[in-house]
């Protein structure tokens, strides 16, 4: 059986702490200006120790999420998908269940989410 990148007892000692970051960047959005329901691309990486495992990761964000996503490069040891996400209405809620879900996918397919962020102008919301 092949060694797991991402173990099922890391997903679950980590899934607390997801909820604290997916909080805490909804926090630091507000805190420049963003507002509830305003529309906002994120951007994301994975990361994984297999060009293989984040392929099949790309195909499912590309067809059934719409975002574009970057080449998957070689990033030290480890390979690396950078995506963007759809422009979405957001609240603190649909963020922490945002991150959750891609979280999710990426343990599914033995690849971490390491990263997301939104880049807003407090004067320029869309709704």
């Amino acid at each position: 059986m092949e060694k797991l990148l991402f173990t099922e007892e890391e997903f679950i000692e980590n899934y607390d702490h997801e909820i604290d970051l997916a909080v805490e960047v909804y926090g630091r959005m507000s805190g420049n200006g963003f507002q509830n329901n305003a529309l906002c691309a994120f951007d994301f990486d994975f990361s994984s120790d297999k060009k293989e495992k984040l392929q099949p990761l790309g195909k499912l964000l590309n067809d059934d999420y719409g975002f574009n996503l970057s080449k998957i490069r070689k990033e030290g040891k480890f390979w690396v998908l950078e995506g963007t996400s759809p422009e979405q209405p957001y609240n603190e809620e649909r963020l922490l269940y945002w991150a959750l879900d891609l979280y999710s996918k990426g343990y599914q397919f033995d690849c971490r989410l390491t990263g997301y962020g939104g880049v807003i102008d407090p004067h320029q919301l869309d709704f």
